[in-house]
């Protein structure tokens, strides 16, 4: 079992691990050098870990205060 476990994680996990260079290559090909797309991401992971936070403080905490 444990087997069978190990090897639909992997398989699980293939398309994951080349969406990241497939990404690359088709952005590439749009025209978008890779330094644009590292700061767009960058850009984005920064939105949604600021919304994450003000989502906390401002909503999750009021539940634990009930």
């Amino acid at each position: 079992m444990n087997d069978t476990l190990h090897a639909a994680a992997q398989a699980a996990s293939a398309p994951v691990v080349t969406a990241v260079p497939v990404g690359v290559s088709v952005l590439t090909l749009f025209g978008v050098p890779l330094q644009e797309w590292v700061y767009a991401l960058t850009i984005v992971w920064l939105l949604v870990q600021i919304g994450l936070k003000l989502w906390d403080h401002f909503f999750y905490r009021r539940r634990d205060d009930r």
